[in-house]
């Protein structure tokens, strides 16, 4: 996977902190003595930038946040704070499940003032709108957390099929280790492996309209040729249509 420089901004909780690496005030779980993460380099995010060759935007996680409420914390305030990233990954909804937050359901033909924000349904959907708002040519990548419901998996889902977002990573169908509930190193590594999964398929795919996430390289195999006999071809490094 070679992503040539794009940006990639996160928007997590404790899962996706390191000291030095988010915004001054938000607090911060990496590095830990309850785990075994003592590099930055281990996170799953930037274990992803590296090995993708991407560009780290900025990492707006905060250690405890929920995706629901309205806290400083909350995601909803954080995702005004995301650079100006060709890619946001959103890695959230531990929290909520651990703090029983209902999960309601979705009202996608609500205005976002209608939203319920105290529910886990209205306030990932808002989290998204915003987050397309405020940056309309971002690929949107959610990241569905192992320990969440099948109730909260339902909901993050829908809210990516209803607004045609770039990917959806499940968790769910990766083994984890943990230590105080948190990732390990091989779990940091496991988590990475995923997302890059997910990037690796959809990379040469955009639905943003009148753009083009083709490899240069591709694009470098095809040439178009028209003469008399037909309107238009194309054809490959070997002359075949």
């Amino acid at each position: 996977l070679n992503l040539n420089g794009k940006v990639i901004s996160i928007l997590g909780d404790s899962l996706s902190t390191y000291l030095g690496y988010i915004p001054t005030g938000n607090a911060t779980y990496y590095p830990s003595s309850n785990n075994d993460i003592g590099a930055v380099e281990q996170t799953w995010w930037m274990q992803l930038i590296t090995e993708s060759n991407a560009i780290l935007g900025i990492n707006n996680s905060y250690s405890g946040a929920k995706v629901s409420g309205n806290a400083d914390s909350a995601y909803i305030k954080r995702a005004t704070n995301l650079g100006n990233p060709d890619y946001i990954i959103i890695h959230g909804g531990t929290n909520d499940i651990w703090q029983n937050v209902t999960v309601g359901s979705l009202h996608f033909g609500l205005t976002e003032e209608s939203l319920n924000i105290n529910e886990f349904a209205d306030s990932y959907d808002l989290l998204v709108r915003k987050c397309k708002s405020l940056y309309p040519h971002a690929n949107i990548i959610l990241v569905i957390p192992h320990v969440i419901s099948a109730e909260y998996t339902t909901v993050i889902n829908e809210i990516a099929k209803h607004y045609n977002l770039f990917g959806v990573v499940d968790l769910h169908n990766c083994s984890f280790v943990l230590s105080n509930g948190h990732y390990q190193v091989v779990d940091m590594s496991t988590v990475a492996e995923a997302v890059a999964k997910t990037l690796y398929v959809n990379k040469n795919v955009l639905y943003e309209e009148g753009k083009s996430l083709i490899e240069n390289e591709v694009k470098e195999c095809f040439r178009i040729i028209e003469n008399e006999e037909f309107l238009k071809a194309i054809v490959d490094s070997d002359d075949k249509v």
